[in-house]
């Protein structure tokens, strides 16, 4: 993808956004990379704010595999936040990082699933093979 990490982030909200989760602006639900401690964002799970998801969005490059130590790293950034995790990424996950998820309150949205997903709820028509391509799929 030819998207900033920044702009990365803000397209995820921006869908997240128009899956019906309550976001209210880019500034309150993006972070700073300099300041994230392993969280990029936090949607709300609803228009009123009862349940927050906090997010990691991470842009990969073509070949690479998000591992259990990752999603771990992650997992303990939100310990004590009491809210759900949700790990966004253009790459895929291993097998290891799936299995780890099934104990925790995380949701794994790999490229292809992104891709779907951009597709469905996009208001623009996009071609799916080429978005699937530009998302390393």
């Amino acid at each position: 993808m030819r998207l900033s990490s920044y702009s990365f982030e803000k397209l995820v909200v921006e869908l997240l956004s128009k899956m019906m989760y309550g976001t209210v602006t880019y500034e309150n639900h993006v972070t700073f990379v300099s300041r994230n401690d392993g969280i990029d964002g936090a949607v709300m799970e609803d228009k009123l704010g009862f349940n927050l998801v906090y997010m990691h969005i991470k842009k990969g490059v073509e070949g690479q595999v998000v591992g259990h130590s990752e999603i771990q790293n992650f997992v303990g950034a939100i310990a004590g936040k009491h809210g759900n995790g949700l790990f966004v990424t253009t790459v895929k996950f291993s097998r290891q990082a799936k299995e780890y998820v099934s104990s925790n309150h995380i949701i794994l949205i790999d490229g292809k699933k992104l891709a779907d997903l951009m597709i469905k709820y996009s208001s623009v028509y996009l071609s799916a093979n080429h978005l699937k391509s530009k998302l390393l799929i």
